[in-house]
This record gives C-alpha cells, structure tokens and sequence, in this order.
C-alpha cells in the first residue's frame, strides 16, 4: 500500500468514527409503566445515529436492560437473541403481556416491533 493509499483509507476510517454521535439509549426495566415501543424506537434510533452494526446493537442490548426486562432476556433462546428483529419483537411481546394487556398485538405492534 502506498502513502496516498494510506492517507485515503485512513481519512475514510476517520470520516467512519466522526459520524458517531456517542449517545446512549436511556435504560428500559420492562415494568408494566414502561413503554417498550417507544424505549425500541429509542434505541434504534441513537443505534442508526451512532452507526451501530447489527452485532453491536445485539452486544450493547442488554446492558440496557435492568429489572425484569433484563430478567427476561437471560431466559431466551441463542436464536431470539441471533437477529436484532427477533429480539425486538420477543420484547415488544413480553411487554405487552406484562402489561396485562388481554390483547394480541395488533398489526400495527408487529409492524412497529419488527422495522
């Protein structure tokens, strides 16, 4: 590799990190008072402005995750936990129950829980 291919590839790996905004998504205890859909657009969100891959939005959700919510992710499949889609939409579930909604998600729920 030669010093302008250096340069060019450092400046792009520059311009990569420069993108990141840093911001941290708040914590989500998963009580019946929580708003699970709104703490995943939430975190999508600062996960899209921060330039988060797929793996790392799997790595960086569970720490923040507290309470039952955490609970909860503990007990799931390899499989739930492999997809960011799946993983959002078990919680988008769980918290519906938890709710003690007597409800099926609407269309709607799945629609929101699964972008």
């Amino acid at each position: 590799m030669d010093e302008g291919q250096k340069k060019e590839f450092k400046d792009m790996f520059k311009d990569k990190k420069s993108t990141a905004h840093r911001l941290k998504p708040d914590n989500f205890d998963g009580s019946p008072a929580a708003d699970a859909i709104a703490w995943l657009d939430n975190f999508r969100g600062i996960a899209k402005l921060n330039n988060w891959s797929e793996e790392l939005q799997l790595n960086a959700f569970p720490l923040y995750l507290r309470g039952i919510a955490h609970a909860r992710f503990i007990t799931l499949a390899d499989d739930t936990k492999g997809t960011v889609t799946a993983l959002f939409d078990t919680l988008c579930l769980f918290c519906l129950r938890s709710a003690r909604l007597d409800i099926k998600p609407t269309a709607k729920c799945a629609q929101t829980c699964s972008k």
